[in-house]
C-alpha cells in the first residue's frame, strides 16, 4: 500500500517549526490568562523609542482571548483574534499530515500559498497600516486601543 504523504525532502523545518512556535505563542498566553499577577515579556522597541511597536498588545490581547473577552482583546490588538486563529489553523494543519496522511497534499499547498512573498507582504503591510492608525489615534483621538 503506497502512502499518499509527501516525501520527506518536500518536507520542510518549517513544516515542524511553525506549529511549534504556534504551540508555543498558544501556552504562554494562556499561562499568562490563568495568571493574571504574571506579565508578558517587555518591549524593547518601547523602552529603546518610547513608542509601542507594532505588535505591542499581541500578548495580552491572545491572553484576553483566552479569558473569553473578545472585545478587550480587541482593543490590545485588533490582529490577536487573526493570529490566534492561524496558531490553532497551523497546528491542526500539522497534526491533520500524521492523523489524516491522504489531506496532507492539500495542507502542503495552504503552506505553500501563505508562505509565498506575496502573502507575506500583504501580512506586513497590513500590521504596518494597523500600527500607524494605532499610533495616530493614540496621540490625539479616543483611546479605544490599550498598549
Amino acid at each position: 500500500m503506497t502512502s499518499i504523504s509527501p516525501p520527506l525532502e518536500k518536507r520542510t523545518i518549517s513544516t515542524y517549526v511553525t506549529p511549534l512556535l504556534s504551540l508555543c505563542v498558544l501556552i504562554v498566553t494562556y499561562y499568562l490568562a490563568i495568571h493574571p499577577n504574571s506579565h508578558g515579556p517587555a518591549c524593547l522597541f518601547r523602552a529603546a523609542t518610547g513608542i509601542p511597536c507594532p505588535g505591542c498588545g499581541l500578548t495580552r490581547s491572545l491572553s484576553s482571548i483566552w479569558r473569553g473577552d473578545v472585545l478587550l482583546s480587541v482593543r490590545f490588538h485588533p490582529l490577536g483574534i487573526p493570529l490566534f486563529i492561524v496558531c490553532i489553523g497551523c497546528i491542526l494543519f500539522c497534526m491533520s499530515d500524521h492523523i489524516f496522511p491522504r489531506l496532507s497534499r492539500n495542507t502542503l499547498r495552504v503552506r505553500a500559498q501563505f508562505t509565498k512573498n506575496a502573502t507575506l507582504g500583504s501580512i506586513a503591510a497590513m500590521m504596518v497600516t494597523l500600527w500607524v492608525v494605532r499610533l495616530v489615534l493614540w496621540k490625539t483621538g479616543p483611546h479605544f486601543f490599550m498598549w
